[in-house]
């Protein structure tokens, strides 16, 4: 599993179910642009005795996912940053195996009457780099274009959402 590093409050928080899903014989891929968050991931895995977690300092679009094929893919409140969201997802959707997923959880502004607080929730979300330009990406379209049996949810009013898809079985 390649996972994509939670810029959230605690960087590696998804880490414990991957180590659940993968087991001690699979291998879980951390990846960030930042120092601070592998730092914070790095203590976790130390703290867990985890041996089968490989962290790697890369901006996400020139990162190179592991030859031969990756089980599955999570990014988790990142890919939205990446101005070359499309460019990454294609990658990863080129190396997934047959019938394996990738899954994304992200800020999305809402299509509803919700819409007028996004003034607000731009303020509060401004410590972590958000604007509403990045929030205005779509990455979703990009699992929909690139990948099969595709599902989208919109969770918290329609200011978050999961989206996943396979690759397609040959």
């Amino acid at each position: 599993l390649v996972h994509t590093i939670s810029h959230i409050w605690y960087t590696g928080l998804n880490f414990n179910l991957l180590e659940e899903a993968v087991g001690p014989e699979g291998k879980i891929i951390g990846v960030d642009l930042t120092d601070s968050m592998l730092k914070q991931a790095q203590r976790l895995i130390d703290e867990k005795q985890w041996k089968n977690v490989e962290l790697i300092q890369s901006d996400a679009a020139s990162f190179r996912f592991p030859d031969g094929g990756v089980d599955g893919i999570l990014s988790t409140f990142a890919i939205t940053l990446v101005p070359e969201f499309d460019q990454v997802i294609c990658s990863g959707a080129d190396v997934l195996r047959p019938g394996k997923r990738w899954v994304v959880l992200d800020f999305k502004l809402p299509d509803n009457w919700l819409r007028m607080f996004v003034p607000l929730a731009l303020l509060i979300t401004r410590p972590f780099a958000v604007t509403k330009k990045l929030a205005d990406r779509r990455p979703w379209n990009s699992i929909a274009k690139y990948l099969t049996n595709v599902q989208m949810t919109e969770l918290y009013g329609g200011f978050a959402y999961t989206a996943a898809g396979e690759r397609p079985i040959l």
